[in-house]
């Protein structure tokens, strides 16, 4: 479990931690575990690891991931982004909008889904994510999910990975 600043995110409103789970609570798409994020009531981002300097992105062509909400009625948007720089997101004052704008003018490469009440599996082609910024792939230091939203919720994710053509 992580909370506060680094893997969780920031203290104050934007607050959020990561809790496991396991095939016994029914919260996993498939193996073993899945990860259960609970975000905050404004900003919220979670780093799903850094890129290794080994690691050459350009010899990918997909990224996997799956996504769940626990709230029947939201559909909550989540920026995934792949991180120039790889530190805190800077909020702006409030939290809210403004951080929102400058979390996602960062440096790196970034899309957004929609996370429902069942798993949904995405397939992204990387080449449809926009660019921020002069950036190449080889910039980039870390995978990281935003959520902005007028209320917390719970996310399960599963199934991250990249894939070659």
């Amino acid at each position: 479990e992580g909370q506060g600043r680094g893997r969780g995110g920031p203290r104050g409103p934007g607050n959020s931690k990561v809790i496991g789970g396991s095939p016994e609570d029914g919260d996993v798409r498939t193996g073993k575990y899945a990860m259960h994020w609970q975000t905050g009531d404004e900003m919220s981002f979670l780093d799903l690891g850094k890129i290794d300097e080994e690691i050459d992105l350009t010899e990918f062509r997909y990224l996997r991931i799956s996504l769940r909400c626990e709230d029947p009625r939201a559909k909550p948007q989540v920026r995934l982004l792949f991180d120039v720089n790889g530190g805190q997101p800077r909020l702006g004052r409030g939290y809210g909008r403004r951080g929102a704008a400058s979390a996602f003018q960062r440096e790196g490469f970034q899309t957004a889904v929609e996370a429902q009440f069942r798993w949904r599996d995405f397939r992204i082609d990387l080449k449809k994510f926009s660019s921020k910024g002069e950036v190449e792939w080889d910039m980039v230091e870390v995978l990281r999910l935003i959520h902005t939203s007028r209320q917390d919720t719970l996310i399960m994710i599963d199934d991250v990975r990249l894939e070659r053509p």
